[in-house]
């Protein structure tokens, strides 16, 4: 899972199919409240060393992955260490291909559902927007266990891809605080 959309987008149809007006599958959500223009953003956020490996891993193998390739893994590898994401077959920092999508989030307007915390966040969400809860603490999407080639990130490496983005680290820090 990147940043828990598709459980997210279950979730939504699940509890919210009268409240959305609009869907977004790369970004964000929108449902109504009374608020400033009528409408709150909701979005789903992962923190940034977890979501590049997912990435760039999950890129690895929805080609044709041959584990044999072992020039592919190691440039996935030192690109994620740099911070940087395979964008249309070249590598960015990942600032630079959702950088101004980030820079757009008004955070009074916006609810953070994060990945680490989905069910409770969403549960929060439900509460607090239309004073109901979740039936139950169940996710209705099934994770899919990805196979691939894993790694390890050091204490350096996270710092340095947290230095190379640091657009994604101002979000970030601004959601977990």
């Amino acid at each position: 899972p990147r940043t828990g959309g598709s459980a997210f987008a279950e979730l939504c149809h699940m509890y919210l199919t009268e409240e959305i007006v609009y869907e977004n599958d790369t970004f964000s959500w929108l449902v109504p409240k009374e608020f400033d223009n009528g409408l709150l953003d909701v979005i789903t956020f992962r923190k940034l060393p977890s979501w590049l490996m997912s990435y760039n891993l999950s890129e690895l193998i929805s080609e044709t992955y041959d584990p044999k390739d072992f020039h592919k893994f190691k440039t996935i590898r030192e690109n994620t260490k740099a911070g940087k994401v395979t964008y249309n077959g070249k590598w960015y920092y990942v600032d630079e291909v959702f950088g101004e999508k980030l820079k757009c989030i008004v955070f009074n307007n916006t609810i953070a559902i994060k990945q680490e915390t989905l069910l409770q966040d969403f549960d929060d969400m439900l509460q607090s927007l239309y004073g109901r809860s979740t039936e139950s603490y169940q996710l209705p999407h099934k994770f899919k266990k990805l196979k691939y080639p894993k790694f390890m990130l050091s204490k350096k490496d996270i710092e340095n891809i947290y230095k190379n983005n640091p657009i994604w680290t101002t979000t970030e820090s601004k959601i977990y605080g």
